[in-house]
């Protein structure tokens, strides 16, 4: 049994924005997982402050990590998102100054594999 409802379910879906709380791609609630921060299997409850909607793609990549560690892995990578979608507005990758793959690695292996392996 679920310890949280369809209803506070559906609540914080639309408190999140209807986006992903990762990386805040637009989500249809049918589309939109349920992601335990801290994960069930590490001693996290599935209660509704524990769950936030996420993208499949970001679910997958997250696996067992927590939130905290999630959002380190992905640092540099969550920095240009959160620069991007603040903005609003299409800007060119110059102006984005976008890690390169190769950047990526040498910041963490565990970030070049994440990305090139999502679960």
């Amino acid at each position: 049994m679920a310890g949280h409802t369809q209803r506070q379910w559906e609540g914080k879906f639309f408190r999140c924005g209807m986006r992903c709380f990762y990386c805040f791609a637009p989500l249809t609630l049918a589309e939109a997982t349920k992601e335990h921060m801290q994960p069930l299997s590490r001693g996290g409850a599935d209660t509704i402050g524990n769950i936030v909607p996420a993208c499949r793609p970001c679910n997958d990549r997250k696996g067992d990590m927590t939130d905290e560690e999630f959002r380190k892995t992905f640092s540099q990578a969550f920095a240009l998102l959160t620069k991007v979608a603040a903005s609003g507005e299409i800007i060119s990758l110059s102006q984005r100054d976008e890690p390169c793959l190769d950047h990526l690695r040498k910041e963490s292996e565990s970030i070049s594999w994440a990305w090139r392996n999502p679960a």
